[in-house]
């Protein structure tokens, strides 16, 4: 496994010329998981992401740099989906069962087994720090 430093580099390589924006948000994400605990990256939002990468709005660089961090081989973040329900409980959903749901147009409730109405209004996106990315940040021994 190579070191976010390598990591870093290796983003600057492949993206600089092609997305510059977009890479220098990347970087300056990267440099935010390096520097936080992974115990505290757990419940990333587009909106935390956006006021790290000190941006004003959810743009296309910040949208391409999270796309980078999570879709292709460097996958330092996991994006997970999060059913809030009518009474402001939280349940996640897993990928599958949303894409049975988008098919299907139908949510079933996790826990009452009701159908959920409009539930696209009630899942959000969510972040968390993948296994690759704690393994980077474990101590070497």
């Amino acid at each position: 496994m190579t070191s976010l430093d390598a990591l870093r580099r290796e983003i600057n390589d492949l993206w600089l010329s092609e997305l510059p924006g977009a890479t220098r948000v990347c970087v300056t994400l990267v440099d935010f998981l390096e520097r936080t605990p992974a115990d505290e990256l757990q419940l990333l939002t587009f909106s935390s992401l956006k006021s790290i990468a000190k941006k004003d709005e959810v743009d296309e660089e910040l949208l391409a740099a999270i796309s980078l961090l999570t879709n292709t081989e460097f996958h330092l973040l996991e994006s997970r989906l999060l059913f809030v329900d009518d009474d402001d409980r939280e349940f996640e959903i897993d990928k599958d069962e949303f894409a049975e749901a988008r098919e299907t147009g139908e949510l079933e409730h996790p826990e009452t087994g009701a159908m959920v109405k409009n539930f696209l209004e009630k899942i959000f996106i969510f972040f968390e720090a993948s296994s690759e990315l704690i393994e980077l940040k474990a101590p070497r021994k």
